[in-house]
């Protein structure tokens, strides 16, 4: 289900250094794939990268490459899978449920499991040579003994201006809700929300916009299928 709502601790902000160089273009449209980090569950740990565990992110990125390991849409070729099979190795990755992945390497590696989660998101949505360079890329651009946390209304900003700007591809009878829907929660994230009822209730509005969008995309499909019989 596509949630826009996560609720940022308090924190100080500060720029993303790095981060912005391996920052995507193009990623594919999709309302829900742009709009998906902005609901991904924080991890309240701070974690801070060392160059040590940099240096050893860098060289698994470039071995995968090396050794044509990144092969999104396989059970291990994804972005996020690759680093997990390096970590836990392969008989241990093939007993952890995927969507624990990112925060294995979160820990593993000193970052945010958000993070992650936005680096597998890219990967995956690109044609071959772009995410070929974009999974090294990021590697090398992660920044050294620097909270991340204060970065993660400013990306989930973007994605959402990322997926509204295409919103003239979505349904007719879903877009206005789900443009208002991106809207208001673009606005939390704007002033970094504390509010827990905001957030409350913003989730009760993405969760209502989510099946209106859903019910759009059938019926559009349906009335697709009629035309053509």
């Amino acid at each position: 289900m596509l949630r826009l709502t996560t609720r940022l601790p308090a924190s100080r902000e500060i720029d993303c250094p790095g981060l912005s160089r391996a920052r995507p273009k193009n990623v594919v449209s999709s309302p829900q794939r742009h709009a998906d980090l902005a609901g991904t569950r924080l991890v309240q740990t701070v974690r801070l990268m060392t160059p040590a565990q940099k240096a050893a992110r860098i060289a698994r990125a470039r071995a995968h490459l090396d050794n044509n390991r990144l092969q999104p849409g396989t059970l291990f070729g994804g972005s996020v899978a690759c680093d997990v099979v390096d970590i836990l190795g392969a008989e241990r990755a093939t007993q952890v449920d995927s969507e624990h992945f990112s925060a294995i390497i979160a820990a593993h590696d000193g970052t945010a499991e958000w993070l992650e989660q936005l680096r597998d998101m890219v990967v995956n949505s690109w044609p071959d040579q772009q995410r070929f360079q974009w999974h090294l890329a990021f590697a090398e651009a992660l920044p050294v003994e620097r909270d991340l946390t204060p970065c993660y209304h400013r990306i989930c900003l973007e994605l959402l201006q990322i997926a509204i700007s295409n919103s003239s591809t979505w349904p007719a009878n879903a877009r206005a809700s789900t443009v208002d829907l991106i809207e208001r929660i673009s606005a939390l994230h704007r002033r970094q929300e504390r509010d827990e009822i905001a957030w409350h209730a913003a989730k009760v509005l993405g969760e209502a916009a989510w099946l209106v969008a859903e019910t759009a995309v059938k019926q559009a499909f349906t009335a697709e299928q009629w035309r053509r019989e």
